[in-house]
């Protein structure tokens, strides 16, 4: 997968992409993230975290949960 980021100033309806002559003529997936008093909204009703668990193994989902509460048990263990 190649991933491309950044942050631009919406003034027309066309967004310039740099080095686009690596991807033309390629399939992509456009997600556009608007700021709002310093708060990303979602432009769509559906984020992309709810558009992933859509798709994934709800049992690998409660495995990952466990995990990371682990993690921050033992994190907050050894600060105290």
């Amino acid at each position: 997968m190649y991933a491309i980021e950044f942050e631009t100033e919406l003034k027309n309806r066309f967004i310039e992409i740099k080095d686009f002559e690596k991807i033309a003529n390629k399939r992509a997936r456009v997600i556009i993230l608007i700021a709002d008093d310093d708060k990303i909204q979602k432009v769509k009703q559906n984020s992309l975290a709810g558009a992933l668990i859509e798709y994934a193994n709800p049992k690998l989902i409660e495995k990952e949960k466990d995990i990371a509460w682990q993690q921050v048990s033992e994190e907050k263990s050894a600060i105290s």
